[in-house]
């Protein structure tokens, strides 16, 4: 139909051309008929993506781009969830909080302590030289020495079965260990929602960029068909100017869109854990089937409510406050225990020996060995009250961690209904943005051809142009809401993405849904 339009146009314009006859009408007939023939020419190539024909300005943005990495968005969650390093991070955390739990479960072993004390080495020598003189009885005087090997070992063993701090000290590190599982999930969420939202606005926008390409190719060969015209004077310099200035803004337009591509490709490379400087596109569009969300408003707040982890995390801190100031308390309380000790020495040398005589008969061993055995206590029943304003401390903090918990549940209902509402608005959306861009491209394709035949004017096709333009990011930003408000609504009920469900579950060795 368009064609024929053109067709039309061109013979209607060439009657026009042929009466009366003159050189000036046989110059115009011929421009005419060359500006149709580039005009249908233009038509064959219209909103495509011939790269080779588009300007050296973006060569050099689409040449980095070609040294980005493919990837579909199977494998960019796998690799986001095995190397994002807040992840890893996250899970060195909890191994941190395990053996934190595992050392208090510990206080409930006995302890053993093996000691020797200064004076009595684990193993040594001992010397010893005693000379006593008296001056008026030389007989009287005495001159003896030691000079023997001594070993010892002290062995302590304790349990205490009364301690009362003990076990609430258990439960802190439990709830601690509770909340930092949570902030795993939480994390994992969040970066399977940063892989989606980047991974859906590098779609989308590559698919905006195809359209301003071919609009741009469009209007190139537009423009020459201008200048075409005005060298034969048939239009004036302002619609060539209307033409350079269309063009110029379509391919400003297309810089920016190279540089959203350019930086959005860096932060997916930066979700999935890749090393610094790298880039990552999607393999492909996308389909024109999206995923659709099937609870209602009522029942997606009641499962975020219900499962999202941020309140449980809150009731987890609270909980452990709780236990912290319980165990403050039970410090004034007597700790009750059995204890051994056994001791055991041993000597051998020279004792009290005559240090100018013969010591064989001085010589000796000598081994002692002790064991005690009993029942005791430790009461620190007086401190000034400081454990006891610190356990007031640790309940407060317990009280406003609640608080926090209602917070999260106002933020989680407001997430859930804006996310919702953004849902809904698109759905509803989708097919008049998909309407528009149609109508819009046969606009360009009608008002292209007009102009061409001689029958219409540039700004029609300017504005034609810009309307598609408008159309084009439009219908982005509808199809970009409706997918990232999904993917929204997956994150904030505390669900996973359905079409990835098991394979996060089994990444990450979970056993909730």
């Amino acid at each position: 139909m368009s064609d024929l339009l053109l067709l039309l146009g061109c013979l209607s314009y060439m009657g026009i051309c042929l009466s009366p006859v003159s050189g000036t009408s046989v110059v115009r007939l011929l421009v005419c008929i060359s500006t149709a023939l580039a005009s249908f020419g233009g038509v064959v190539h219209a909103f495509s993506s011939d790269q080779s024909l588009l300007p050296d300005q973006l060569q050099e943005a689409r040449d980095l781009l070609e040294l980005s990495q493919r990837a579909d968005l199977d494998g960019v969650i796998e690799a986001a969830l095995l190397r994002n390093p807040r992840l890893l991070s996250a899970s060195q955390r909890i191994e941190a909080r395990r053996s934190q739990l595992s050392s208090s479960e510990r206080r409930w072993l006995p302890k053993a302590l093996f000691n020797t004390s200064g004076d009595q080495p684990l193993l040594g020598q001992y010397f010893e030289t005693d000379i006593a003189r008296d001056p008026k009885n030389d007989l009287a005087s005495s001159h003896t020495f030691d000079n023997y090997g001594i070993g010892s070992l002290n062995l302590q063993v304790s349990w205490n079965f009364w301690e009362p701090s003990r076990q609430p000290a258990i439960n802190v590190s439990s709830f601690q260990l509770d909340a930092e599982k949570l902030t795993f999930d939480v994390i994992a969420r969040s970066i399977v929602l940063d892989a989606q939202l980047a991974y859906y606005e590098l779609q989308e926008n590559q698919h905006l960029i195809d359209i301003y390409e071919g609009i741009y190719h469009r209007n190139r060969q537009l423009l020459e068909i201008v200048e075409s015209q005005f060298k034969g004077g048939l239009v004036h310099i302002g619609d060539v100017s209307q033409q350079k200035t269309l063009l110029l803004s379509q391919l400003i337009t297309l810089d920016g869109l190279y540089r959203v591509q350019l930086q959005v490709a860096s932060d997916l490379a930066r979700i999935m854990g890749l090393p610094s400087g790298s880039a990552v596109l999607p393999i492909g569009l996308g389909t024109d089937r999206l995923t659709t969300w099937d609870l209602d408003l009522n029942q997606s707040i009641q499962d975020g409510l219900a499962l999202r982890e941020e309140i449980r995390i809150a009731l987890a801190d609270a909980n452990a406050q709780d236990w912290e100031a319980q165990r403050l308390v039970n410090l004034y309380l007597p700790v009750m225990g059995l204890s051994a000790n056994g001791y055991k020495s041993y000597s051998r040398g020279v004792f009290d020996g005559d240090i100018n005589g013969n010591n064989n008969s001085y010589r000796a061993t000598n081994s002692y060995a002790e064991l005690t055995l009993g029942l005791g206590f430790n009461w620190n029943f007086y401190d000034g009250g400081v454990r006891a304003a610190q356990a007031a401390a640790s309940r407060n903090l317990a009280a406003a961690q609640r608080h926090d918990a209602d917070g999260e549940r106002n933020r989680v209902g407001n997430q859930i209904r804006s996310s919702y509402a953004a849902y809904l608005t698109a759905k509803h959306a989708l097919p008049d943005s998909e309407e528009a861009i149609r109508t819009a491209k046969l606009a360009v394709d009608v008002a292209s051809q007009r102009y061409g035949a001689g029958i219409g004017d540039i700004t029609t096709v300017v504005q034609a142009t810009q309307l598609l333009g408008e159309a084009s990011r439009q219908r982005k930003a509808v199809r970009l809401t409706y997918r990232n408000a999904v993917a929204e609504l997956y994150r904030y009920s505390g669900l996973w993405p359905k079409p990835y469900r098991s394979q996060i579950r089994t990444l990450l060795k979970l056993d909730n849904p």
